[in-house]
């Protein structure tokens, strides 16, 4: 349970619909003790934030910096003004007896909106503490005993400002979901951007990267994972995180995506030091999707277990043969031949697979 002391308060209820509302202002000091953790004062009790579509992006973010830059200047009683506030979901709010300044204790909070002004303030009370006593912010408290309008409102409330469209979700049943069977699988799997940075890069999955390895490997859409990256979790989000993907599928195009962006590293090491590329060989770099595919086709061909990584790995080498041999036919047959432009071609990838066989 986490207690605040509001400053004014108005109340909101919808006891048909199993709602409850309490909006006021409250002492920024007041929200730094009610988000740290019971374990380490020092740090923030990041499960508060579980039902967060963002991460907190701490000082790399412009925003954030300016965000502490205001809670510590002299100007900072202008903070209510400048700043959105926080809302919080609850499944009980308190209200004490108190006309003024009553006490609100609330039971498995969670911070939906505003988690970067609450981590910003932590952070600048532990540089000052005393420069932010002066400083008060909105905050929203929601009380509703149904997860789905939690997650309605964790939705809903960042929508209204700029944000990822992959952020929003986040919190979907299937990506936590896909979160818990990778772990067992011994990966971190980054339902939000860079949720896992501190996690060993090999071990890490990026699900707008596995998405989009997915959609050119395992829906066999090359074109659209290399032009349109942005649809993973946009138009397309249904389809690449259909009922039946498993964190195995996910996971072998992922891995198989990482084996040729380093082959496509070692292309362009050669391209920075002066050396001579192999026919063909350019095509790496704006067609490693186009790649993929071609690994599914020949698994399809041979008719092999394509979700076995080491059986799909195997025919690495054969699917780069196959895409280079076509994008240089291709270069050699236009003068004005654009290696993006070929690759965005939906009619590139039939070629592939009359290629295959």
């Amino acid at each position: 349970m986490r207690e605040i002391t509001a400053i004014d308060t108005n109340f909101f209820d919808r006891t048909d619909q199993n709602l409850r509302g309490v909006v006021c202002s409250v002492a920024a000091l007041d929200i730094v003790d009610a988000i740290k953790s019971e374990d380490d004062p020092e740090q923030v009790e990041a499960g508060i934030f579980d039902q967060n579509v963002r991460i907190y992006l701490k000082r790399r973010n412009r925003i954030n910096r300016r965000i502490i830059e205001s809670a510590l200047s002299d100007d900072n009683h202008m903070f209510w003004y400048q700043n959105n506030g926080i809302t919080m979901t609850c499944d009980k709010v308190e209200i004490g007896p108190s006309r003024r300044a009553p006490k609100i204790k609330l039971t498995n909070v969670q911070i939906v909106n505003g988690g970067q002004t609450s981590n910003c303030l932590f952070e600048a009370a532990k540089e000052d503490r005393s420069k932010i006593e002066d400083v008060i912010l909105l905050v929203r408290v929601i009380e509703t005993s149904s997860e789905e309008v939690k997650m309605s409102i964790a939705e809903t409330t960042n929508s209204q400002t700029p944000i990822n469209v992959r952020d929003l979700r986040s919190n979907d049943r299937q990506q936590r979901q896909l979160e818990e069977v990778f772990a067992d699988l011994g990966y971190y799997y980054e339902r939000k951007a860079g949720q896992h940075a501190d996690k060993p890069s090999s071990k890490r999955v990026d699900a707008l990267t596995a998405g989009q390895a997915y959609l050119a490997y395992g829906i066999g859409l090359p074109e659209t994972a290399k032009k349109d990256r942005g649809r993973v979790f946009g138009d397309l989000y249904d389809t690449v995180f259909a009922e039946d993907l498993t964190a195995i599928k996910l996971l072998t195009s992922f891995k198989l995506a990482q084996v040729l962006s380093e082959k496509k590293k070692e292309v362009r090491k050669k391209i920075r030091d002066g050396l001579t590329l192999a026919i063909g060989e350019m095509s790496l770099i704006d067609g490693s999707f186009h790649t993929l595919f071609a690994i599914r086709q020949i698994c399809n061909r041979d008719e092999i277990d394509m979700w076995d990584f080491d059986l799909a790995d195997a025919k690495v080498s054969e699917a780069i043969d196959v895409v280079s041999k076509l994008y240089n036919n291709a270069q050699l047959a236009d003068d004005n031949f654009s290696s993006n432009r070929y690759f965005k071609d939906a009619r590139t990838k039939d070629e592939v697979t009359k290629a295959v066989g």
